[in-house]
């Protein structure tokens, strides 16, 4: 398939959009600034797979928004997934709920 021209996509106000080079957010521009909630204790790949062992918490959330953070990386693992879905998504909705 050969696409000649630019093609542009139509996304909801609500999402973050780019404008050359810059992120957009219901048209003005915006910077990220964020950090990386890893979970390495609670990884597969770093003495998990343990859901339980993730060592980030509510005093984590409220710190990242006092130092101006408006995202945050949060490091996931499959194997929590696979192995306890209720779990996974209890746990997943209570960071969400600290994150807001």
């Amino acid at each position: 398939m050969v696409v000649a021209g630019q093609m542009r996509a139509n996304a909801a106000a609500s999402y973050v959009t780019t404008s050359g080079s810059k992120l957009m957010y219901q048209g003005s521009p915006m910077v990220l600034r964020g950090v990386n909630f890893n979970n390495e204790p609670a990884l597969a790949c770093c003495g998990g797979p343990n859901i339980g062992s993730i060592n980030v918490n509510q005093t984590d959330y409220a710190q990242a928004h006092n130092l101006g953070a408006n995202h945050v990386r949060w490091g996931l693992d499959y194997n929590w997934y696979a192995s306890n879905k209720t779990q996974f998504f209890s746990v997943l909705d209570q960071h969400l709920a600290w994150a807001a």
